[in-house]
């Protein structure tokens, strides 16, 4: 898994072969690493756990991922292609203050 500290999407599936546009057929897999870490990681309202969260297979198509620790929450975007694995690494804040 390639991680570079920035929310991205790398779009490359197992076998190396370049991305596909989202399909709302199929399953993708989501990868998440929080910096820090997250307590409760949430896609589309269902709980995933804690991070990271490491290729768990979910429908293709746009997903809502809540992102949490303590009080502290953060929402990304996420597009998963069927048969890809999608990667974000998210900074999060440390304080409320951040």
């Amino acid at each position: 898994t390639i991680l570079d500290g920035g929310d991205r999407n790398w779009g490359v599936d197992d076998a190396g072969s370049a991305p596909q546009p989202a399909t709302s057929a199929g399953v993708g897999y989501l990868t998440v690493v929080c910096d820090p870490f997250c307590t409760q990681i949430f896609v589309d309202g269902r709980a995933l756990g804690a991070s990271p969260l490491i290729r768990a297979p979910l429908a293709a198509g746009v997903r809502h991922v809540d992102l949490i620790r303590d009080s502290l929450k953060k929402r990304i975007t996420v597009s998963i292609s069927a048969g890809q694995t999608t990667a974000r690494r998210v900074k999060m804040p440390r304080s409320e203050l951040e």
